[in-house]
């Protein structure tokens, strides 16, 4: 320690030059830093504005398609069920079926209601270290 302390009395220029290098040694790596992260926000940026630019194209084609005859034409037929004269229109009648098709819907979720009851009767039973439920043996 004494040899550092006679050697910075002797040297006094060489300590001046070991601080200024290690100075500009940490200026030179904050602005790297400072630089790098800026040059990451500048990327981000980029892609924000490339996905823009397309979203941009994207609406003025749309745009440009809601303006033609043709997409007014087919919205028209959507919409107001419109048709070309000569053209002929069908129009298929409901299912008589469909009320049965409700009823065993509503058949169909009784059942899995009832079946719930049984699943949750059979846990509750093996909890208590009695036998399944009847249900279940019987379909077995």
């Amino acid at each position: 320690m004494q040899n550092i302390i006679a050697y910075i009395r002797h040297n006094p220029g060489m300590v001046i030059v070991v601080l200024v290098c290690l100075l500009l040694g940490y200026n030179t790596l904050s602005a790297v830093l400072r630089n790098y992260s800026l040059q990451e926000r500048v990327d981000k940026l980029n892609d924000e504005i490339t996905l823009l630019e397309l979203e941009n194209n994207k609406l003025k084609y749309n745009n440009e398609y809601y303006k033609t005859d043709s997409y007014l034409e087919r919205r028209a037929r959507e919409s107001l069920n419109l048709h070309e004269a000569g053209e002929k229109v069908v129009v298929v009648p409901k299912r008589s079926s469909d009320s049965n098709t409700d009823a065993t819907d509503q058949t169909k979720s009784l059942g899995f209601i009832e079946q719930s009851k049984n699943n949750l009767q059979d846990w509750i039973n093996l909890l208590n270290g009695k036998a399944r439920s009847h249900s279940l043996q019987q379909k077995k």
